[in-house]
């Protein structure tokens, strides 16, 4: 007869069921597992998230103050020291940056500069700037700033990258990240577009010479066909070397009376001896923006000065042909660009 090993409270207790001490014990080491797994995976995607997001924020800010300074180039060179100003402020070097570093970048970037001055890993960043620094291109010397911001990333204290501020040079430890915007770039890109305004407009005033003595019944290669008589002032002329019914005005005496002649322009504005002024806006068919220059200020025109031939020129060997006008900019230091006109004959 089989034996029934069991009481009825041994089965009872079967019957509700549960966890024995080993099964719990079981699970809460596959638990451990698990977390120390997501653990492990979590750790490096965090990092690599706060690195991505650094790089973006980095880009970011690059693109700003790239921005900014090419609208500002003039005013931000013209400062000797360490400073980039800007209408909304100043920028300048700081080991630790705070909520209001990139205030002065609040209409160049979409983020707010609460959000700017901290890295992906949430520490504030360092910002160096250089003081005027500057380079001879074609005998005109530019003048410009180097900005560098750099991240510390993951690792703890200060950085250790290092900033020369009289070369600009940025030296970046290979734990860090960090951006450089060079203001040479910038200034080199305004020169050209400088340089290249200045030389059309030279051409277009040497053609402008040619078309005069071309129109000129008596074309005679002893007058300037470069200005009229016309100075600025009420002043004028005495000298019959003058292209007499010319539309471009004298420089050196003013350039700034109005024009008569039946001129398309009678009243030219501008500073004196502007290309504005003077009336040779006009007499070339120019726009507003063919007048400026890339840093935004007004192109001159010198066809009356010591510096070019002409029938007023102080030195004798310099009042006869072949005739020359100077067409040039003042840029930031005091420097001037300058291209030759020169009359010519058919």
């Amino acid at each position: 007869m089989a034996v029934n090993l069991y009481s009825r409270t041994d089965q009872r207790s079967a019957a509700q069921g549960g966890f024995t001490l080993i099964e719990i014990i079981i699970a809460l080491i596959v638990i451990t597992l698990i977390t120390g797994m997501i653990a492990s995976s979590f750790g490096p995607w965090a990092k690599y998230k706060a690195k991505v997001d650094t790089e973006n924020q980095l880009a970011s800010i690059q693109q700003a103050l790239t921005t900014a300074y090419e609208d500002n180039a003039a005013a931000i060179d013209n400062v000797s020291t360490a400073t980039i100003t800007l209408p909304g402020g100043n920028i300048a070097s700081t080991a630790v940056a705070t909520s209001t570093t990139f205030q002065p970048l609040i209409s160049y970037s979409s983020m707010s500069p609460a959000a700017m001055y901290r890295d992906g890993y949430s520490k504030p960043l360092t910002v160096f700037v250089s003081n005027q620094l500057t380079t001879t291109i074609d005998n005109t010397v530019l003048s410009y700033h180097v900005i560098a911001v750099v991240s510390s990333g993951q690792r703890m204290g200060a950085e250790k990258s290092t900033f020369d501020p009289n070369t600009g040079i940025l030296t970046l430890d290979p734990s860090e990240t960090g951006i450089v915007i060079n203001g040479l770039n910038i200034q080199y890109a305004l020169y050209q577009q400088t340089m290249t305004k200045l030389q059309n407009i030279a051409k277009l005033y040497s053609n402008y010479y040619e078309s005069r003595y071309m129109n000129d019944p008596s074309r005679s290669y002893g007058i300037d066909y470069f200005a009229n008589t016309n100075g600025g002032s009420g002043a004028v002329s005495s000298n019959t070397s003058w292209d007499q019914t010319g539309c471009v005005n004298n420089s050196v005496m003013g350039g700034s009376q109005n024009i008569t002649n039946g001129c398309t322009a009678s009243n030219p504005a501008g500073p004196a001896g502007s290309v504005a002024a003077t009336g040779l806006e006009s007499a070339l068919g120019l726009s507003s923006d063919d007048v400026m220059d890339a840093w935004g200020n007004p192109i001159y025109v010198d066809n009356d000065s010591a510096s070019v031939r002409s029938p007023d020129n102080p030195n004798a060997a310099m009042q006869i042909p072949p005739f020359t006008a100077l067409i040039y900019a003042n840029i930031v230091g005091g420097q001037t660009m300058a291209v030759s006109a020169a009359g010519t004959f058919n």
